[in-house]
């Protein structure tokens, strides 16, 4: 993803959603190349915290999928479970 988060809601869940992806490869999940969002979910959470996930998840598939309003408190959301799943990642 960018090095930086984007300002707009929809854009900085989304950018979350890559981070996630990306600590996924970093603890050594590899997702399948057509991995739905629940099945990288699924994935994630054998070796990463499962409630941060779920919320995360849940949020991109709105950001993702549809057209609804996608909201600060919404992307700040999403921020707060990726901060969350990479401070519980093991330090190597």
């Amino acid at each position: 993803p960018p090095r930086l988060r984007p300002r707009d809601p929809r854009g900085a869940v989304r950018w979350d959603y890559r981070r996630f992806l990306m600590l996924c490869r970093r603890v050594g999940i590899v997702m399948p190349r057509a991995a739905t969002t629940e099945t990288a979910a699924e994935l994630g959470r054998q070796d990463l915290p499962g409630q941060p996930i779920e919320e995360l998840s849940e949020v991109y598939r709105v950001a993702r999928y549809s057209e609804h309003e996608i909201t600060r408190e919404m992307a700040d959301k999403t921020h707060s479970a990726v901060r969350e799943i990479r401070r519980r990642i093991p330090k190597v």
